[in-house]
């Protein structure tokens, strides 16, 4: 009995909440149970949302592009684990998240390019401060990287190779397969940062 009240009363909810406008209709673009006004969760990030005429703001992360942090040029030669890397294909993931796939050698490499917020690298850095650990529990040896950016960090975490960096104009993530290659298209990534 308490479950099929339950029930209905998520359904109830779920039901009121896809409406949206002054006529009771459904927006069949919003989803499920979320407005599509930009004040709920959370804002837009001004670094990765272009304005209505397709445009970044002056000042974004990367021109208002995450796939703009590399170009093929950028990547070609740089040497990965298992050779010189050569760009295949690359794409946006999400609204915050550029993915390249890269051939080096035998193998092809997923190198992630993500925007973060202000208040994730804070935490990054006040985890840092506070002895943070990776998955597992174990102690997170973050490498101060004083040449990249503002600020950065990197981490090994054994199969990829992490880099957080504060830019001018916003904060991102790097991921690549190792360290050397994480390095190298991180210093590429943060001289395109400003657009």
């Amino acid at each position: 009995m308490r479950r099929t009240a339950l029930v209905v009363a998520c359904a109830a909810a779920l039901s009121l909440s896809a409406c949206s406008g002054e006529d009771g209709a459904v927006d069949p673009t919003a989803p499920l149970g979320l407005s599509n006004t930009v004040d709920t969760l959370f804002p837009p990030s001004r670094e990765t949302i272009p304005i209505e005429d397709g445009t970044a703001p002056k000042g974004s992360l990367f021109g208002g592009d995450l796939c703009a942090a590399l170009t093929d040029v950028d990547i070609d030669g740089v040497e990965f684990p298992t050779g010189s890397a050569a760009l295949r294909e690359f794409g946006l993931l999400a609204i915050d998240r550029c993915e390249y796939l890269i051939d080096a050698g035998e193998n092809t490499y997923q190198v992630l390019v993500q925007a973060i917020t202000p208040a994730e690298f804070a935490a990054l850095v006040e985890g840092i401060d506070n002895g943070g650990t990776v998955p597992g529990g174990e102690p997170a040896l973050f490498e101060p990287l004083p040449d990249l950016g503002l600020e950065a960090y990197g981490l090994d975490v054994g199969t990829e190779f992490r880099v957080w960096v504060q830019a001018d104009t916003g904060y991102f993530q790097l991921i690549a397969p190792d360290r050397t290659s994480a390095l190298v298209l991180t210093a590429i990534a943060a001289s395109h940062a400003a657009g």
